[in-house]
């Protein structure tokens, strides 16, 4: 049974991810980090859900990214609510690459 790490768990596209992850028999532990937290705050057995206050500071998580077998990444965002075509890059290029990097 495998382990996994999602960044972005709160999304639409997240959310299903996670709700996904946690009804397979394939995986025995979900990670989620993200800024708040996923199943609207409830809890579930295999579920870790670390929340942060920003992914300015996702390498703090460090110790929850050992031991996974997979990463999966549903941040995603628009220039609108990132403000600004700069911001929008550092979201959807800047946290996918550390997070990426983490993972690797």
């Amino acid at each position: 049974m495998k382990k996994a790490v999602v960044i972005g768990g709160t999304g639409a596209t997240g959310r299903r991810l996670i709700q996904q992850l946690l009804k397979s028999d394939d995986f025995k532990k979900v990670t989620s980090i993200g800024r708040r937290p996923v199943l609207d705050g409830n809890s579930h057995s295999k579920l870790s859900d670390i929340v942060i206050d920003s992914f300015s500071v996702l390498n703090e998580t460090e110790d929850s990214w050992k031991n996974n077998d997979v990463f999966f990444n549903c941040i995603g965002t628009t220039r609108q609510k990132a403000g600004g075509a700069r911001q929008f890059v550092d979201v959807e290029l800047g946290i996918s690459r550390l997070a990426a990097t983490m993972a690797s």
